[in-house]
């Protein structure tokens, strides 16, 4: 029996303390001018007047490098597409199908992967996938796979947020017991009803079962789940170690450099606008009719045996120069921590820019076999979500008979470039000998790659074969 005091819209701890911050997270993934113009991010000074606010937002402008870190990282996983082989499967009929149209919109899977799933997944720091099926006919309830691909019941994955799961449960292993999920929608299938209202709904997965409430927790539809488990698969970008579930952002950091850019820079065109010059004029009576503006049209004129010549005063731009100083540390910060700035950052860089850059260059190449990794081990479970709708049961992913293997060739891109940026670096600050080092990169990346790396032979083979550094500065 329904508990009369359940509310579907109580939001987990955990969602109450990050909501605001997921938000700027997807807020920076793609800021533009809209959300500049309301004042989003921007801070208004206490003394600030209505009229300048409105007219500072106006002026603001959109610096903002977010979207360049995770497209990047996209950009280089999808670079070749993923090869699948389910010729021997069981299942491939099925996750053929599904590979061809995952969403049923005819979102091919791959796509689907590169322009939605991966990047929340940078975004938020993890996203998640459920599995369903459509609904059965009212009075139809098949018995046999045949019977359900007959009507069309096949396996569809809805892409989930973390601002689209309000609460949920975990397991001591960090399984989902239950998830509660807000689905909204803003306005009415009725044209005349112009209100656009947003209505929600919240679907409700227990290991079991699945039920569907409103607002006020009525109960408006329900179903068995034959999958013994809640069917929702998680990519993680990196794994928060305080909080189970939670992910951490790619854009942790770069959020808040970012919106102090945004702040610094509408500063500076402030200071800009209220740095002109100022006309010092000698009153010879009280009758003196002097200038009440400067500008391009405005001709000044002095008598010219006046004692006192006209004095032109300029404002000092000291503070300007401090803050467009400070906009660039924050844009390095953001670049290093994004592992693209390759070394640039540094103040000095005759001496680091070559380690830096190798050591920001083998940090991101290494971050992307990561996810590489992640990426397939999260396909395995996803196949075994689709062959477990298929089945009515589940299935494990070794009884799959599948391979999935996603783009690595990144991990060597530019690596002879680096040993040759190293050696001039090098022979810069002490002149050491080009087998020196050689010796030395070797060494830095049997450190960086791990043992049992599939590239670690290759890597220390290119490096020991790079051409010494010659006159081609």
């Amino acid at each position: 029996m329904l508990n009369k005091k359940f509310d579907p819209t109580v939001r987990h701890p955990l969602y109450l303390a990050y909501e605001d911050i997921w938000r700027a997270y997807l807020d920076f993934a793609e800021l533009d001018l809209a959300d500049l113009r309301r004042g989003a991010y921007l801070q208004q000074f206490e003394s600030e007047p209505a009229d300048a606010w409105v007219n500072r937002k106006a002026r603001a402008t959109v610096y903002n490098l977010c979207p360049l870190l995770v497209s990047i990282r996209k950009n280089y996983l999808f670079a070749r597409r993923p090869t699948r082989h389910i010729e021997a499967s069981p299942y491939r009929r099925e996750l053929a199908d599904f590979y061809g149209n995952c969403d049923r919109n005819g979102t091919n899977w791959t796509d689907f992967l590169r322009e939605q799933v991966v990047p929340n997944a940078y975004i938020f720091g993890w996203s998640e996938m459920l599995f369903d099926v459509p609904t059965t006919p009212e009075g139809v309830r098949p018995l046999t796979q045949e019977q359900r691909q007959g009507l069309n019941l096949r396996p569809y994955v809805v892409l989930l947020t973390p601002l689209d799961i309000t609460d949920w449960a975990l397991d001591s292993r960090g399984h989902y017991l239950w998830v509660r999920i807000r689905e909204s929608v803003v306005g009415s299938a009725d044209p005349n009803d112009q209100q656009h209202e947003q209505m929600d709904t919240y679907l409700q997965w227990l290991s079991h079962r699945w039920e569907r409430f409103d607002d006020e927790g009525g109960l408006l539809a329900g179903d068995d789940n034959p999958l013994g488990t809640v069917p929702i698969v998680p990519l993680y970008f990196q794994r928060s170690k305080r909080y189970p579930r939670v992910g951490v952002s790619l854009l942790k950091t770069s959020v808040a450099n970012t919106q102090d850019i945004l702040n610094t820079v509408s500063l500076i065109q402030t200071d800009e606008l209220y740095n002109v010059g100022m006309l010092r004029y000698p009153r010879r009576s009280p009758k003196d009719e002097l200038p009440t503006r400067l500008g391009p049209n405005t001709v000044l004129a002095f008598d010219a045996e006046a004692k006192h010549a006209p004095d032109f005063i300029v404002g000092s731009v000291d503070h300007i120069r401090a803050k467009m100083q400070r906009v660039r540390e924050a844009v390095g910060f953001v670049l290093t921590e994004g592992k693209l700035l390759l070394g640039q950052s540094r103040e000095s860089l005759r001496i680091h820019s070559g380690i830096q850059a190798l050591v920001e260059r083998l940090e991101l190449f290494n971050e992307l076999s990561d996810m590489a990794n992640a990426l397939e081990r999260f396909e395995l479970r996803v196949a075994a979500m689709v062959a477990g709708w298929t089945k009515g049961q589940p299935v494990n992913p070794n009884e799959l008979g599948i391979g999935i293997t996603y783009h690595r060739d990144y991990a060597l891109e530019s690596l002879g470039d680096a040993a040759q940026t190293l050696s001039k670096a090098m022979r810069t600050i002490g002149g050491a000998s080009p087998a020196a080092i050689k010796a030395l990169l070797i060494g830095f990346i049997q450190r960086v790659l791990p043992q049992g790396s599939p590239y670690l032979d290759e890597a220390v083979t290119q490096v020991d074969q790079a051409s010494e550094p010659g006159g081609d500065d």
